[in-house]
């Protein structure tokens, strides 16, 4: 009887302890159509193809790291597409702060940069795969992660020009075991891709048989530039202008999604705040095809080590519902050829959306720290070709210019009576011709001129009315603005 108790006991104490433990069918099925799709024939860089599973028991982790058949260069991608698996989210150990996907130039953890799976409460996992791109659903979850949004190990996390390794972690709870996957892995720009299930989606995979890794896509071969000519302003030779990019930097527009590139930087940061202007030369290979109505063109400066963050810019066009510094307005519209601006720092403002908001938390670009620079223009006729020569942060006593033009002194401005608001023969609205209005028949010069009381009423208007003298006098004073300041740079042509 002694016996029999014994093996009873110990039958119940394995039962108990089998219960603890509930493990996942580990078939894992085929990936299904996703929201993004890739194209066929872009310039997606194909990182891996396989599908790697890892079934563990609960309380334990699962770390799924592959080393890629050769090293990629990715710098050029502003976005990572991950496909993800688990088999029972139930099972999975929330909130656990070691999970996370992760790409690496070497197999040591110092050269790693990741997105974690969940936030830690203060800003350190501020940006986390849940809280910023969707909590992880029980079977494939497909997601677009923006480079500028991995967090680094250690040193400056992983090398984008020479990623070797992708992976994941994941840990499950007491609850249960699961089933863990990655999927195929590709670096991409948004013109590499397609949105709802567009052309191409992305491949089905049998897991019993997975097929050898591709080669990534090369992209077409850059279209060779015309040598930049002589501008109106140099830099002096032995002088304090900080040089920040070198050599020539283009991308061409393929007719859908942004055209952006980023310039080599001469050094890892500059710190510009002795400086007043940046020297610029920009290239467009037929002004004709350039849309000049997009308002997300620009050029931008960053201090955070990525597009979006801790960034401030340069739009080229006017917005249509900000006043802010613009190329066009400023400055000079892009014509064909090699575009020479000398641009005030000054000018290069914090991100805005269309309600006048603020983006990326109100913080600009730090100029004791810059260590980004990008070029971006966007939903541009295919074929246009666009360029960036070298950047130089300058005084103007860092140029050499032809002094007895006046009109190449940054602080030029145009004679009054060149203006033309006090010119009869203009046919502007209301009172902002001749200064004058009509007062019971009779006529005075002494009534509201165009920056009286019209000024103060636009500036007195803080809850978006937009009555149509306020909007006219937003629009004049920036037309007036780039009057003036259009001489600030002169261009020269390269046909």
């Amino acid at each position: 009887m002694k016996k029999i108790l014994v093996m009873l006991i110990t039958l119940a104490m394995l039962l108990s302890v089998c219960a603890l433990f509930v493990f996942a069918d580990d078939t894992v099925p085929a990936i299904p159509a996703g929201k993004y799709g890739v194209k066929q024939g872009s310039a997606a860089i194909v990182l891996k193809t396989t599908v790697d599973t890892k079934t563990v028991a609960a309380s334990k982790t699962a770390a799924i790291r592959c080393e890629l058949s050769q090293t990629y260069d990715i710098s050029s991608k502003e976005y990572i597409l991950f496909w993800v698996y688990c088999s029972d989210v139930n099972n999975d150990h929330a909130g656990n702060q070691g999970d996370q996907l992760e790409i690496r130039s070497s197999s040591n953890e110092d050269a790693e940069s990741y997105l974690p799976k969940y936030g830690t409460g203060n800003d350190n996992h501020k940006t986390n795969l849940t809280d910023s791109y969707g909590a992880m659903v029980s079977g494939w979850n497909q997601y677009l992660v923006k480079v500028s949004d991995l967090l680094i190990t250690k040193n400056d996390g992983c090398d984008m020009k020479a990623v070797k390794l992708v992976g994941m972690v994941q840990r499950t709870s007491a609850n249960g075991g699961a089933t863990y996957a990655l999927g195929p892995v590709y670096a991409v720009n948004t013109e590499d891709i397609t949105e709802d299930a567009g052309e191409i989606t992305p491949p089905v995979i049998d897991t019993a048989a997975p097929p050898a890794a591709t080669e990534p896509t090369t992209p077409p071969e850059a279209a060779e530039l015309p040598a930049i000519p002589a501008g109106d302003y140099a830099v002096k030779e032995g002088g304090s202008a900080i040089k920040m990019t070198t050599g020539i930097a283009q991308n061409t527009s393929t007719g859908t999604g942004n055209c952006a590139f980023r310039p080599t930087m001469a050094d890892e940061k500059f710190d510009i705040t002795g400086k007043k202007y940046l020297l610029v030369w920009i290239y467009v290979s037929d002004a004709e095809k350039n849309n000049n109505s997009n308002q997300g063109d620009s050029l931008e400066l960053t201090s955070g080590g990525a597009s979006d963050v801790n960034e401030s810019a340069l739009n080229f066009y006017m917005h249509k519902t900000l006043i802010v510094p613009t190329l066009e307005a400023n400055y000079r519209k892009l014509e064909t050829g090699w575009n020479q601006y000398l641009l005030k720092l000054d000018d290069f403002v914090l991100n805005m959306d269309e309600n006048k908001t603020l983006t990326n938390g109100g913080v600009g670009c730090d100029f004791s720290a810059v260590n980004y620079i990008r070029m971006v223009v966007r939903a541009k006729e295919a074929g246009v070709t666009y360029g960036l020569g070298e950047i130089y942060a300058v005084n103007i006593e860092d140029l050499t210019y032809d002094t007895s033009d006046p009109t190449l002194d940054p602080d030029y401005q145009a004679p009054e009576d060149t203006l033309g608001f006090d010119d009869p023969g203009l046919d502007l609205p209301g009172n902002l011709g001749n200064n004058t209005t009509e007062a019971s028949g009779n006529t005075t010069a002494e009534q509201t001129t165009a920056g009286g009381n019209s000024t103060e009423t636009a500036a007195g208007t803080d809850d978006g009315g937009c009555g149509s003298s306020v909007a006219f006098i937003g629009v004049a004073s920036v037309a007036a603005v780039g009057v003036c300041a259009a001489v600030v740079s002169r261009k020269k042509k390269q046909d």
